[in-house]
């Protein structure tokens, strides 16, 4: 008979807290932005989101 396996582990937005931070990519270089340009302007605006709802953990 197959059971579905079961963990009693918290969700991963239940692990973090208010200001955690994990991965801060780097600064793009100035010579990378002169060739590739604003790419925000190229996301239509009603496609931006205001606030990530992301997970705030450490890595």
């Amino acid at each position: 008979m197959f059971r579905q396996a079961k963990w009693s582990e918290p969700l991963i937005f239940e692990l973090g807290y208010e200001g955690r931070r994990g991965y801060i990519p780097p600064r793009v270089d100035d010579e990378v932005k002169s060739v590739v340009g604003d790419v925000l302007a190229r996301i239509p605006e009603n496609l931006r989101r205001k606030e990530l709802n992301l997970p705030q953990l450490s890595e």
